[in-house]
């Protein structure tokens, strides 16, 4: 199941899946509280847990963000690598 939405310090923060993301598996847009996450890369179908290895990954952007780490959202290493334990956490909990 794709998550569409989840709130985090009472903000309501909205994700949109598409097929095409300009280059881009994901973004996520501070200002208005968006996350678009890419299902396709390269005209070829991502697997779900790609798909949500992306969500996660700019999930974790935003949690930086709000919590006024901007030193840590940049930190494209550190970011992906949470957003990997996050993602096999949620898709291996029972």
């Amino acid at each position: 199941m794709r998550v569409k939405s989840f709130k985090l310090y009472n903000h309501t923060i909205k994700i949109s899946y598409i097929k095409r993301l300009k280059g881009l598996l994901g973004d996520c847009c501070t200002n208005t509280m968006k996350i678009t996450v890419s299902t396709h890369d390269k005209g070829s179908a991502l697997p779900t847990s790609a798909i949500e290895h992306n969500r996660w990954h700019e999930q974790v952007h935003l949690m930086f963000k709000l919590i006024g780490r901007d030193d840590l959202y940049e930190d494209e290493a550190l970011v992906d690598g949470m957003a990997g334990m996050l993602a096999q956490y949620e898709g291996s909990k029972k």
